[in-house]
């Protein structure tokens, strides 16, 4: 999961190493899990933006079987934080742009 947001936020726009300072911190996760997963199981992971606020913003996940089957879904609630102050930050438009209004 923590692999499937970062790809997201990449593909949003930051890069790997934010020359501002900035990184993202996950503050609450709720997952549901519903069924196994094997080591080396083919499995599809989805990342989607859900809601916004001012300054956090809410990602669902799942994992996704060949066989359709939905083992673990849930929600991550991050933020954006300045990483020198130690504080979050607004969120940024390369993210808010990805969020339905």
């Amino acid at each position: 999961m923590e692999t499937a947001r970062e790809d997201w936020y990449q593909q949003c726009g930051q890069p790997v190493l934010d020359p501002a300072g900035f990184g993202t911190v996950v503050v609450n996760i709720n997952y549901n899990y519903r069924g196994e997963c094997f080591l080396g199981e083919a499995l599809r992971i989805t990342t989607e933006p859900v809601e916004r606020g001012h300054k956090s913003f809410v990602l669902r996940h799942e994992i996704i079987k060949p066989d359709g089957s939905t083992p673990l879904d849930g929600l991550a609630t991050c933020l954006i934080m300045d990483m020198k102050a130690r504080k979050a930050i607004p969120v940024p438009d390369w993210i808010a742009e990805h969020f339905p209004d």
